[in-house]
């Protein structure tokens, strides 16, 4: 029961991650293309997304402890009888979500530093696509070949 309730909230914050990510990512561009400042707007945006990753890390541990396909990875890791499935989300998927949060911290420190408006948007533009990219590359998509997942739980 827990264990669902889990998956699908998770399953949520993917969105809420994935369109934060985007919204941040390309208004850190747009904004330093067009030579902007980096205002109030981009201040929040920066914090909300940090917050939005780190709830759904949480959320993913959670989900990670609870996950009956990690308890069986780890019972079998010597026997090498893993599926592709349960290598997926027992060391790929959850190693790389957990590095998520880093680098966008690193984003917002960066950020927080830099003095001149083109070198806080720079740093914003960079960290926050790099968090993007690995959130799409990592996250279980239906067209996958290791895993096929629904795109809303």
């Amino acid at each position: 029961m827990v264990f669902h309730f889990l998956l699908i909230l998770h399953s949520m914050f993917r969105w809420l991650v994935f369109g934060s990510l985007l919204s941040t990512s390309v208004l850190a561009w747009i904004s330093l293309f067009n030579k902007n400042h980096f205002d109030n707007r981009h201040r929040q945006l920066v914090k909300s997304t940090q917050i939005l990753v780190v709830l759904s890390v949480m959320i993913g541990i959670s989900l990670y402890m609870a996950n009956p396909l990690r308890a069986y990875f780890f019972r079998h890791l010597a026997d090498g009888r893993q599926t592709g499935e349960t290598t997926y989300f027992a060391l790929f998927h959850s190693a790389v979500m957990l590095a998520v949060p880093i680098v966008t911290s690193v984003g917002v420190y960066q950020v927080k530093v830099a003095k001149p408006d083109n070198k806080k948007l720079k740093f914003m533009a960079v960290y926050f696509t790099i968090a993007l990219i690995l959130v799409l590359a990592f996250s279980p998509w239906p067209f996958m070949s290791v895993v096929h997942r629904p795109l809303v739980r």
